[in-house]
């Protein structure tokens, strides 16, 4: 089974063993896919009105998909402002992450933001790590060894 994305011409292929009769089982097993593949993309793409299957038509939809995806920007200095502004306003890098991302300023992952500070606590001078809630200190976990202990 193969697992990458359809072309247009396997579209086309879909399309016409649709019109054929042939079954989704039998699409897929022709094409080398497997059956799920098939049914979604048949489901996925089908015209929202009549319902019925049109190559042209999925093929659009695909590309307006890839089009919308988020992809990977990196993380730049004026991404870096902002982060810079928002952790000293005392936002956890979880806040920030969300914060960018709806205001559509930019996509970072709160990973990143978490390495970008450690990396400005050993090389850096801003200070940035203790603006974090728990300032990198580790914490134990005694409400649970509690917990423990009572239901002995």
């Amino acid at each position: 089974m193969k697992k990458k994305h359809l072309t247009e011409g396997q579209r086309y292929k879909i399309s016409a063993y649709l019109q054929d009769g042939k079954s989704q089982k039998e699409i897929a097993r022709i094409l080398g896919f497997n059956r799920s593949n098939i049914s979604r993309e048949v489901k996925r793409n089908a015209d929202g009105r009549s319902g019925s299957y049109h190559p042209d038509l999925a093929q659009r939809k695909y590309r307006k998909r890839m089009e919308q995806r988020t992809h990977h920007k990196s993380f730049t200095d004026a991404l870096k402002l902002q982060v810079d502004i928002l952790l000293t306003a005392d936002l956890s890098p979880e806040q920030i992450a969300g914060c960018l991302k709806r205001s559509n300023r930019g996509y970072i992952s709160h990973e990143t933001i978490y390495l970008y500070v450690w990396q400005d606590k050993k090389y850096g001078n801003k200070q940035l790590y203790t603006h974090l809630r728990r300032r990198g200190r580790h914490y134990k976990k005694t409400w649970l060894k509690d917990k423990l202990h009572l239901n002995k």
